[in-house]
């Protein structure tokens, strides 16, 4: 396999479709890392704007681990990373990239953490494939939302990821709309006990007053 240093990664060019921004698909390559690899890093580089040369890469470095970047005007930047059993040095790893697009929301009362449930949703739909807790609780580390909100989406997928017959139903037509009514409740139910919680400190705070007036 041919290959060429660009920023710092070993880019494989084997691979024509690397070189254009990916929407919607799959994109798939065997990246051997030799034991005694120490400074090098290979696999592949995606959604590629030839503008700015922004782009991502998922690669492999040293032997078993793996990294996420994220090339923009200000630099690299580390997205997630660590280390996995799974991945064998001096023997071929397949890495592959999946990308459903992007969602749009229309002009309702949205909240990202919803824009995030109904992606992880259709993503599931589409490649058959419940993303895990973990991934979803590291997404929600970075998400721009308030608190309340990112909390709903950890406890409504907590509880849909665990469950035995996760992907019974996703090819009905209402799947996303069945489901997606589902961490609606989850996130009404969350406010309803912040609400309650005010309320009773609200309760609690008027018959101290009382008690303390009626001391005097």
């Amino acid at each position: 396999m041919s290959s060429a240093v660009k920023n710092g990664f070993q880019k494989c060019t084997t691979i024509d479709d690397l070189q254009k921004s990916l929407s919607e698909g799959a994109v798939s390559v065997d990246v051997n890392i030799e034991k005694d690899t120490q400074n090098s890093a290979a696999g592949l580089i995606y959604q590629i704007n030839s503008d700015t040369n922004n782009y991502y890469a998922f690669v492999l470095s040293k032997p078993n681990t793996y990294a996420i970047y994220q090339r923009t005007q200000e630099g690299l930047k580390k997205m997630v990373g660590g280390t996995a059993k799974e991945i064998y040095p001096n023997r071929n790893n397949k890495l592959t990239i999946i990308t459903c697009g992007k969602v749009k929301m229309g002009s309702g009362k949205y909240s990202s953490s919803d824009a995030l449930v109904l992606y992880l949703l259709k993503f599931q739909k589409r490649y058959t494939i419940c993303p895990p807790f973990e991934v979803v609780s590291n997404i929600l580390t970075k998400l721009n939302d308030k608190e309340i909100n990112k909390k709903a989406v950890a406890l409504f997928w907590m509880q849909y990821s665990t469950t035995s017959d996760v992907n019974e139903g996703i090819g009905k037509p209402t799947f996303l709309k069945d489901i997606f009514e589902w961490y609606i409740l989850v996130k009404q139910t969350e406010k309803m006990k912040i609400s309650n919680a005010r309320l009773k400190g609200y309760v609690g705070a008027e018959e101290a007053w009382r008690k303390a007036m009626n001391s005097q």
